[in-house]
């Protein structure tokens, strides 16, 4: 089932401009899967128009939270592998690193199979303070520090691989939220002309009078003749 998205208009734009290929949702509909559409409504906030301004199409979902469901991990380990591998093209660090959390991971850390929990913040201040104070990585979480400190020792994870990640996801807005789930974006257009909600259906066959706080079912009506 096809669904709408509210958007800001700031991350709408990134989203088309190519910028931000992962949107950040706290709930999702049970039954998203790959190649579901996704119709972008952009909010008033930021000057925007308060209508369907384009749509995508959903590639794969990243879960934020570990493997029990418990607390998400505020942290930009879940994306490292996407990021050296999609953003940066570097598919060396992204397998080095992918090896490194299933053996580690895996092993040592059952609760958190996504990767290590670190410090967060949501002020831009505050982040910049942790990355010259080097603690963007909390140890306390670790059971084995000793196998933690060889993975760091040897390169395999280097605070500079971190910090990079790290800048690149508070540019695309994963710092503004607590977000259980990160949609890697696929088939993006932005419409020449921006498209009423009146225009689309929900899952019950009524016409769309008012938008989504986050997100609903949703399909175009034209779709449906």
């Amino acid at each position: 089932m096809n669904v709408i998205f509210s958007l800001n208009k700031k991350w709408s734009d990134k989203i088309f401009d190519g910028t931000k290929t992962i949107e950040f949702r706290s709930r999702l509909p049970k039954d998203i899967k790959s190649n579901d559409k996704i119709y972008i409504y952009e909010t008033s906030k930021n000057k925007g128009c308060k209508m369907v301004v384009g749509e995508c199409k959903v590639d794969y979902i990243i879960p934020i939270h570990n493997k029990c469901g418990e607390r998400p991990i505020y942290a930009c380990y879940p994306f490292i592998e996407y990021f050296y591998r999609t953003v940066k093209h570097q598919p060396n660090v992204a397998d080095a690193f992918k090896k490194t959390m299933d053996e580690f991971g895996d092993k040592f850390l059952p609760k958190y199979k996504y990767g290590f929990e670190i410090k967060y913040t949501f002020s831009s201040d505050d982040l910049t303070n942790l990355r010259k104070n080097n603690c963007l990585i909390d140890i306390s979480k670790i059971n084995d520090l000793h196998k933690c400190e060889n993975i760091i020792k040897n390169r395999l994870i280097t605070d500079k691989f971190i910090a990079f990640c790290d800048l690149w996801l508070e540019n695309i807005g994963y710092y503004t939220g607590h977000y259980k789930y990160g949609i890697v974006l696929k088939n993006i257009t932005r419409y020449s002309e921006p498209k009423p909600l009146y225009n689309y259906k929900d899952r019950n066959q009524k016409q769309i009078t008012k938008a989504p706080q986050s997100w609903m079912y949703a399909q175009e009506i034209e779709a449906l003749k």
